[in-house]
């Protein structure tokens, strides 16, 4: 399961101290691309998935991610794939639509478990994601690593990318995917 917490910075700056005071280990920077997929005749109030391709240069993984009723912790499931235009095809062909597409920077470091993302998304501004992969109970983790980087200005944001830009959008599919 994915326990995570996200921060809107107004920059990476208190971000960047932390992260060589701590000694996190540099991963990568990345540009990509998310199409997320859904079909609302599928979902409940309290059920509702999304299936993801994710484009990074020439890697590209398909991604089952499903709430689990508590914000900020989903079901994932991801494998890399070979041709993400035929996924797409299979896709739209079996009644999923392409509800929304999220395009951001990103910056990842690892700190022990989690890893910490600083991300700039398209439309929406920065953001630093702090996420850990675990079948325990780790929201206590993350939650120290936020009171460590001392961003006394930044602001917890609740909802995924993908959530407020379908509420921004006014989609149809925001009332059902609310992580």
């Amino acid at each position: 399961m994915e326990h995570e917490i996200r921060l809107k910075v107004e920059d990476f700056k208190a971000a960047k101290k932390f992260l060589i005071r701590s000694k996190a280990k540099y991963i990568n920077a990345t540009k990509q691309i998310d199409r997320y997929y859904g079909n609302a005749d599928l979902y409940t109030k309290k059920k509702s998935f999304l299936i993801r391709i994710r484009s990074e240069k020439d890697v590209h993984f398909l991604t089952y991610k499903a709430s689990t009723g508590r914000m900020g912790r989903y079901e994932e499931y991801e494998t890399n794939i070979e041709d993400p235009k035929t996924i797409e095809t299979i896709l739209l062909k079996s009644k999923f639509n392409n509800i929304i597409n999220v395009t951001k920077s990103r910056t990842t470091y690892k700190l022990g478990n989690c890893k910490i993302n600083l991300d700039t998304v398209k439309g929406l501004g920065n953001f630093i994601e702090i996420e850990i992969i675990s079948d325990s109970q780790k929201h206590k983790e993350l939650t120290r690593i936020v009171k460590e980087m001392n961003l006394n200005k930044a602001k917890i944001v609740r909802q995924g990318y993908v959530s407020i830009m379908l509420a921004r959008s006014k989609s149809r599919y925001a009332k059902y995917i609310n992580g």
